[in-house]
């Protein structure tokens, strides 16, 4: 197996695929298992695995759960070492984008592509994107009166916050965004200005979340909503 099966792409759909060496059905019903390299929570994971389970019963998803960072660390180890154990890697777009310039992904283009927005798929043919993350300002109405409550991003640089807030340290998609709505240089302001405010930073959304909720700091610069499910 010379590369990883594409980036974010639903199982059921990826092992019907003729295109790339580990998304060929045929060559994965004999191995009866799926090794799935994925950063997605597990309540998301489980969600997806027992699905594609119950449609292919003779074949096994081995998930391997991690951090974007931690999961392309991985892969270019992998890759370096001629050797890739996983099948399929779900992983965000920034790190899915350096897999693909260093050449450790297969080329896959689901028959499902079409139905997505053309801005999530990548023009090569490497992957289609599977949703989009919404993120909201998280908060503890036990310790955030209602008047005080953040409504705006712009909220966050009240002097009440410095010390108060609590964040991811890897999350790019919401710097960047910002940038974009904001434009460069009112962007950078911004970011410069929520710097000043002392942030507590903690890996992992769920981890944010129950510090939240436990007090440890009452307002979270960002949380992500769960993904709508059909």
């Amino acid at each position: 197996m010379k590369h990883v099966g594409s980036i974010a792409l639903a199982l059921d759909v990826l092992l019907f695929s003729t295109i790339g060496i580990a998304q060929d059905f045929g060559k994965a019903k004999p191995e009866g298992r799926v090794v799935f390299y994925t950063s997605w929570g597990p309540s998301d994971a489980d969600y997806v695995i027992k699905g594609f389970e119950k449609k292919y019963p003779f074949l096994k998803v081995y998930p391997v759960r991690s951090s974007s960072e931690k999961t392309l660390n991985r892969l270019l180890i992998e890759q370096r070492a001629n050797r890739f154990l996983g099948d399929v890697v779900a992983i965000s777009g920034i790190q899915s984008g350096i897999l693909k310039e260093k050449g450790a992904l297969d080329r896959y283009e689901s028959r499902e592509a079409a139905n997505f927005p053309t801005e999530w798929r990548d023009p090569d043919g490497f992957g289609v994107g599977l949703h989009q993350t919404i993120y909201v300002i998280g908060y503890n109405s036990k310790l955030v009166p209602a008047d005080a409550v953040p409504k705006r991003y712009e909220d966050l640089l009240h002097p009440r916050w410095k010390g108060q807030l609590g964040w991811d340290p890897e999350e790019y998609y919401l710097f960047g965004a910002l940038i974009k709505a904001k434009g460069r240089q009112k962007g950078l302001e911004f970011w410069q200005r929520l710097a000043e405010q002392q942030i507590s930073f903690r890996k992992g959304y769920t981890l944010i979340s129950e510090l939240v909720a436990a007090g440890e700091f009452p307002v979270a610069v960002c949380l992500s909503l769960p993904a709508p499910r059909g």
